[in-house]
């Protein structure tokens, strides 16, 4: 019984290890910073399986939106790519309806936050940390409305849009995103 004990412990304590690195290593390699060398070799003296959850990191980091032509790297550019990837019948509700933002908020809308790599990280992502706003939820609602304006020859009125998220911030929560 001991033995079995001891062999699920350490099963346990290698998992742990395993995940430890993994995140480790997702945490350096998405912030652009060089993993420490007694890291690395932490990672290779545990075996095998920290291997696994490196492995998974350098994919999100090779995939990493920075690096992806798929993604927009400003406002200028998400116009051009909704125009690609709407159907004939969105472009029209878009082109319509003012709200159209709130009705496509948890589809489509959550599609582009994790496409477009506004929880994640993306060169569109850094436009709008720019801007000085940095909820992904609030990136959306800052495209979709825009887009709408654009779509109807309207000025976009973008700082009055990043202000009103700014505000709602500071009044809602006491400080900002």
């Amino acid at each position: 019984m001991i033995i079995i004990l001891r062999i699920v412990w350490a099963w346990l304590m290698l998992g742990m290890t395993a995940w430890i690195m993994g995140s480790l290593f997702d945490y350096f390699l998405r912030n652009k910073l060089k993993p420490n060398p007694k890291m690395i070799f932490l990672a290779m003296a545990s075996g095998p399986i920290p291997w696994i959850f490196v492995f998974r990191s350098l994919r999100h980091a090779w995939v990493d939106g920075r690096k992806n032509p798929k993604i927009p790297k400003d406002l200028t550019q998400c116009f051009k790519f909704l125009d690609k990837m709407l159907s004939k019948e969105d472009y029209l509700t878009a082109k319509k309806n003012p709200e159209f933002g709130i009705a496509i908020h948890h589809t489509f809308g959550r599609t582009l936050r994790n496409d477009w790599g506004l929880w994640s990280g993306s060169k569109l992502k850094d436009y709008f940390n720019g801007l000085g706003i940095y909820h992904a939820d609030d990136m959306t609602g800052i495209i979709f409305t825009s887009y709408h304006r654009y779509l109807n020859g309207e000025h976009i009125n973008l700082h009055e849009q990043v202000y009103y998220y700014i505000d709602y911030w500071e009044k809602e929560h006491g400080q900002g995103q």
